[in-house]
């Protein structure tokens, strides 16, 4: 699979959250490119940034004239941070390509990002016996 998504993920802020939110960006990508049929784009450029209150950073997704900006808090433990970014870029995607990824093998809906102990996971949100993986592990999973 295409690793490109850790060299464009820029980083424009000082904040200490900053590099755990950026790898969990960077393994979300992955897992939202792994999706052999996401019609998702691969060349985006990613930056975090400070957000517009000190809680808040952003993650701006940039192509051509498209920007497309989440806010996330990052607050949270590797797991929770790790989820909140994945459910965010997940909507984003959605909104802007009308593509349910990362997609729930066997189903027509996407898979939905959970803490399960300490983990973060991708699972099956109409039954967790279905599938499970760790989020950014889709592409390994299927």
């Amino acid at each position: 699979m295409d690793n490109t998504w850790d060299t464009l993920v820029e980083l424009r802020s000082a904040d200490e959250r900053v590099p755990r939110v950026a790898a969990a960006v960077r393994t979300s990508l992955l897992d939202f490119l792994g999706d052999a049929e996401s019609a998702i784009p691969r060349d985006f450029v990613v930056t975090v940034e400070d957000g517009d209150s000190p809680e808040m950073l952003m993650v701006f997704l940039r192509r051509g004239g498209f920007v497309a900006g989440v806010g996330v808090f990052g607050t949270g433990n590797r797991a929770e941070t790790f989820v909140a970014v994945a459910d965010r870029l997940q909507d984003a995607f959605t909104e802007e390509f009308r593509v349910a990824t990362p997609r729930c093998p066997g189903h027509p809906h996407p898979l939905s990002a959970m803490v399960i102990g300490a983990e973060a996971m991708w699972l099956c949100p109409k039954d967790d016996n279905h599938f499970a993986c760790r989020v950014g592990e889709y592409a390994r999973s299927g």
